[in-house]
């Protein structure tokens, strides 16, 4: 996950770098639905780099691009959709691990 959706999502020229950008028509769609995200944040922002804010941040930023979507085509039908706890725990948890890896790094090797 953390090859997809990383906490350096903030920055421009990051955008066309990410594996699933590689793709074609997903990884232009991928861009315009970060394009918002790399413009209102500024790079190493407490809200873009910090431990668990940054994290739920991008998980509910892309949360509304998947739920919005499904609510308009399936409409309340979205509310019985079943994804069991543990696998979102394990998601969430994992996403944590990999933002903290990532921001640990930053400041070992004084990345800007």
């Amino acid at each position: 996950l953390g090859t997809i959706i990383t906490p350096d999502y903030d920055l421009r020229y990051n955008l066309p770098k990410s594996i699933i950008c590689k793709i074609p028509i997903i990884g232009e769609i991928w861009k315009l639905i970060w394009w918002p995200y790399c413009n209102i944040l500024k790079h190493r922002s407490v809200i873009s780099h910090s431990f668990l804010l940054s994290t739920i941040l991008r998980m509910l930023y892309i949360s509304l691009w998947i739920a919005v979507p499904l609510y308009l085509v399936i409409g309340n039908d979205i509310f019985y959709i079943n994804v069991s706890k543990e696998y979102l725990f394990l998601l969430a948890f994992t996403w944590c691990l990999q933002d903290t890896t990532h921001l640990v790094l930053d400041k070992k090797w004084g990345f800007k």
